[in-house]
């Protein structure tokens, strides 16, 4: 074997090594895109369900305002609701798409128009259906939340 061989061999086996760790960096990184990926769906749909039980418990009491129960038009009560569904919105802000965005921030402009009003032909209309099946299309998968 001469000194030109060692070299060659040795050269291989460092151009082996070279591809073998950029092979390592290469996966490493898609594995962390795909938990980063599985991470975001997960706050995500979370986001979704607080702004639905949110908004449920908003359309509940305007329901209970429009049928004139006791006590569910009490003013404080109806601005903490308002006020939990303002907070789930602003983290829909920070996670939804574009669109679930400015379906959330009008169902929420709508309901708060609606209750602070006091007019209670205005209450019967809040409707959660169509908001909750564009936040199930907008999830990855099976889009159940």
């Amino acid at each position: 074997m001469t000194s030109l061989d060692a070299v060659l061999g040795g050269g291989f086996a460092l151009a082996g090594v070279i591809v073998q760790q950029i092979g390592s960096g290469v996966s490493a990184r898609a594995t962390h895109r795909r938990e980063r990926a599985v991470r975001l769906s997960s706050e995500k749909r979370d986001a979704y369900a607080r702004l639905i039980v949110e908004a449920r418990t908003v359309q509940r009491l305007s329901k209970d305002q429009a049928d004139g129960l006791d006590g569910s038009h009490d003013r404080v009560r109806i601005e903490e609701c308002l006020g939990a569904l303002a907070q789930a919105n602003a983290e829909i802000r920070l996670l939804g798409s574009s669109d679930i965005i400015q379906r959330a921030l009008n169902w929420e402009d709508t309901a708060r128009r609606r209750m602070l009003s006091g007019d209670i032909s205005l209450t019967d209309q809040l409707r959660i259906g169509p908001l909750v099946e564009a936040m199930r299309r907008d999830l990855p998968g099976e889009g159940a939340l």
